[in-house]
């Protein structure tokens, strides 16, 4: 055998060589990828299901405690209270349903609510929150909102009311009430990044502006702040510490006595 022969002959070994180590890579690499398919899988399928999401007949809204004052906290985050009707609000197949803290439907009396709620999609969504009537300044006026509330379903024309949301319970049809109140507002955040008519998202700050935002409502007279825990979970239907309202005016306080209504 010449020397030209040999070296094709080891050219041509050592090419399936490489071929033949290339071929058991790929193999080991779809067999990880179906064990990794295989593990994901069921561990998803058991962490969604282990948790059944309740019927919206079931939920209840969480309520602040009241205090005094407020103090800087920075494991907190403060917002501003809007004077309503406290309501959960639930969008499936886009449709939307409203529901009073008692468990009464209101979905009918406030029908301008019903675009906007429904244009967060197809999986299911339930927001807590709050219906106001805006004023000029985007404060809520519970004098013009006790008004349309003698008018259910706006005719006549009254005023128009608007979904102010502060938390979420339930995302694309899963249950995040055990999630801390940090992650569930960037759920929040990240279902209102397209503006909707009627809809608005409640402004809020760090826990250490809580002085300085309290003052500031009680300087433009509105109803006053409420102060959370980021690591706060959500406690259907009953006071919790971990939320604390402070009231700085009796502007919140709306005096319709129509069953179910509340503010917070």
């Amino acid at each position: 055998m010449s020397l030209s022969q040999a070296t094709t002959k080891c050219a041509v070994a050592h090419g399936l060589l490489h071929l033949a180590s290339r071929l058991v890579w790929l193999i080991n690499v779809s067999s990880l990828k179906h064990l990794v398919r295989d593990v994901r899988v069921p561990f998803v399928h058991i962490k969604t299901a282990a948790v059944e999401v309740p019927a919206l007949e079931a939920l209840r809204p969480m309520m602040p405690c009241d205090a005094a004052d407020v103090w800087a906290d920075p494991d907190s985050l403060v917002e501003l209270f809007y004077g309503g009707h406290r309501v959960l609000a639930e969008i499936r197949g886009y449709r939307s349903r409203i529901q009073t803290p008692s468990g009464e439907d209101a979905t009918s009396w406030f029908p301008e609510l019903a675009t906007g709620l429904s244009m967060f999609g197809q999986r299911r969504v339930v927001l807590d929150g709050v219906v106001c009537v805006l004023n000029e300044q985007g404060h809520s006026d519970v004098v013009r909102l006790d008004r349309r509330a003698e008018q259910l379903g706006g005719h006549g024309g009254a005023d128009r009311v608007t979904f102010v949301a502060f938390d979420v319970l339930v995302v694309r049809g899963n249950d995040v009430r055990f999630r801390p109140l940090e992650e569930r507002k960037i759920l929040l955040q990240k279902l209102f990044e397209t503006p909707r008519p009627q809809t608005m998202l409640v402004p809020y700050l760090p826990g250490e502006s809580a002085p300085y935002l309290s003052s500031k409502a009680r300087e433009m007279q509105l109803p006053g702040v409420v102060m959370k825990r980021l690591d706060s979970i959500y406690v259907i239907g009953r006071r919790n510490p971990d939320w604390v309202a402070v009231r700085c005016s009796q502007s919140g306080q709306s005096a319709s006595n129509r069953p179910g209504c509340a503010s917070l």
